[in-house]
């Protein structure tokens, strides 16, 4: 099979190339998709943002401690 992205496969006929070009759509917006791996930037940046969430998880849990102590101070 050709390497053409620019073609769809279908059942092969008779006479007939196996290969039909997709209908109404320019090259260039075939070949001009995204990467399915995520840049470095891209993963750094979900990083960031899942520690900022546990962080933020445990400044709420160590706020609700400090308030339990001085609420109940003998335990």
């Amino acid at each position: 099979m050709p390497d053409n992205i620019v073609s769809l496969p279908m059942r092969r006929k008779v006479g007939r190339p196996r290969l039909r070009p997709i209908a109404d759509v320019p090259r260039a917006d075939i070949l001009a998709f995204p990467s399915a791996r995520p840049t470095l930037e891209q993963k750094l940046a979900d990083y960031d943002e899942a520690i900022d969430a546990c962080l933020r998880g445990i400044l709420d849990a160590s706020r609700a401690l400090t308030t339990l102590c001085r609420r109940y101070p003998k335990g």
